[in-house]
């Protein structure tokens, strides 16, 4: 099993050199980065895999991403100042489909919590564009290997 900070360089190294497809755009990071996780494949499904499913899954889904996040990012917080940037990197070997929103789920868990929806760590006070810039991508990776990466950053001053 591949270690965390060994997928962190990993991203590092790949998001370092040229993208590995001529019609990948990656978006440019704004201000200071402030957090960053990675997350297996199984967690950060497309969409199409995951709303037709039953609400007990996706409820387990979303508490293991919580689980997940939370270990790496290491505590609850008040919402960013501001319009912060989440970046959202899918590594895999195929690639999703544009509109697949894969990393919705992520996202959502580093919103502010609600009466509904408890399980968040209060990153950011919503995921609307008026609130936040979320980008999402996809970076050609082996079969096998494949990870996703989400950075919190500060966003433009």
């Amino acid at each position: 099993m591949v270690g965390r900070f060994e997928l962190l360089e990993r991203a590092e190294r790949i998001l370092a050199a040229p993208p590995g497809r001529s019609h990948i755009v990656r978006p440019p990071a704004l201000g200071d980065r402030l957090a960053r996780c990675v997350l297996p494949l199984e967690l950060c499904r497309p969409q199409n895999r995951t709303r037709h499913g039953q609400a007990w899954e996706l409820e387990k889904l979303k508490r293991s991403l919580f689980l997940a996040m939370l270990a790496q990012v290491g505590r609850r917080r008040d919402p960013l100042p501001g319009r912060p940037q989440v970046l959202c990197v899918r590594f895999s070997a195929t690639e999703p489909d544009k509109y697949a929103d894969w990393a919705k789920h992520a996202v959502d868990v580093l919103c502010a919590p609600t009466e509904r929806a408890k399980n968040r760590l209060g990153w950011l006070r919503d995921d609307r564009p008026k609130y936040a810039e979320i980008q999402q991508w996809w970076e050609p990776e082996s079969k096998g290997q494949g990870f996703v990466h989400i950075e919190v950053r500060s966003g433009e001053s």
